[in-house]
C-alpha cells in the first residue's frame, strides 16, 4: 500500500529485499494500478502526497530522498513550498507533477523567492512548463 511505504520511509523505517519471496500478488482488473482503475489511484495518490508532505518528519524525508531538498541547519526545518515542488515534479505520474506546479505558482508571487530565483537564473515558467 502506497501510503504505508511512503510514510515508513518518512519515518525512518529501513526498506530491505527479505530473501525469497513469501507472498503472492494476485492482479485483476479492479486492482488500482490497472489501466481502468486509475483515476481511482490517482484521486488517492493525491491526498496521501499532500498528507505526507505537510505532516511527514522533514529530517526523514531529507534522509530518504536527499537529491531532491536544499541542505538546511536543522533537517527538522519545515519543508518549503520549493522543496515540496521539487519532491513532487519529480515524480514519474503527470497529475503528482502538477501538484509540483501548484507550489511553483505559490512562490511565483513570493517577492523573496524571485530576487532569489532571478540570482540563480532559474526562470520559473520555463521550469513549469518542461515539468508537465
Amino acid at each position: 500500500d502506497y501510503d504505508y511505504w511512503l510514510r515508513a520511509a518518512a519515518s525512518g523505517l529501513k526498506l530491505a529485499e527479505a530473501g525469497p519471496r513469501v507472498v503472492r500478488y494476485r492482479r485483476h482488473s479492479a486492482n488500482l494500478s490497472s489501466t481502468r482503475a486509475s483515476f481511482a489511484s490517482t484521486a488517492e495518490s493525491i491526498p496521501i502526497f499532500r498528507s505526507l508532505l505537510d505532516t511527514g518528519a522533514p529530517a526523514e524525508l531529507r534522509r530518504a530522498f536527499p537529491s531532491l531538498f536544499e541542505p538546511v541547519a536543522n533537517p527538522d526545518t519545515p519543508l518549503t513550498s520549493f522543496d515540496k515542488a521539487l519532491f513532487l515534479l519529480s515524480h514519474p505520474r503527470e497529475e503528482i507533477r502538477m501538484m509540483g506546479v501548484e507550489h511553483l505558482v505559490t512562490l511565483a508571487e513570493d517577492p523573496v523567492f524571485l530576487a532569489k530565483a532571478e540570482r540563480f537564473g532559474l526562470n520559473l515558467t520555463r521550469f513549469a512548463l518542461t515539468a508537465v
